[in-house]
């Protein structure tokens, strides 16, 4: 069986396509700079991104109980009165009986964990023990 030739170059037409994008990027020291401007504005973007996304799910760092606030919580104060004295809880637990656990953690400034009891609305138990 005989073997048929490939055509000839000359009998081919050939059209020129669309030029790439690389071909038409511009290559001086300028158009280099401004390039790489937009490349670490993008950068810097993102950063700033995933940096406020790390934030927001990090724990807050606990607040904790100072003494003197500690001084000014007694058996018998209000729920409203405590959390107006101490503050925001750092942690704050429930039971299905109502009684509430508000737990201060310690800090470098002051090593105490401190564990107020609320029942029916009033401080029923204060516990305050050093952690560090």
């Amino acid at each position: 069986m005989p073997v048929a030739s490939p055509p000839s170059s000359c009998s081919r037409q050939t059209k020129p396509g669309a030029p790439s994008a690389e071909s038409l990027e511009c290559y001086t020291l300028r158009c280099q700079g401004e390039r790489l401007e937009r490349r670490q504005a993008q950068r810097d973007e993102l950063e700033t991104r995933l940096a406020a996304e790390r934030a927001a799910a990090a724990p807050p760092q606990p607040r904790g109980l100072d003494f003197r606030s500690y001084l000014s919580v007694y058996r018998g104060m209000s729920e409203g009165e405590l959390l107006t004295v101490a503050g925001a809880p750092d942690f704050t637990a429930s039971d299905v009986f109502a009684d509430k656990r508000y737990t201060y953690f310690p800090t470098p400034a002051n090593p105490f964990t401190t564990t107020i009891s609320v029942i029916g609305g009033r401080v029923n138990h204060i516990e305050r023990v050093r952690k560090f």
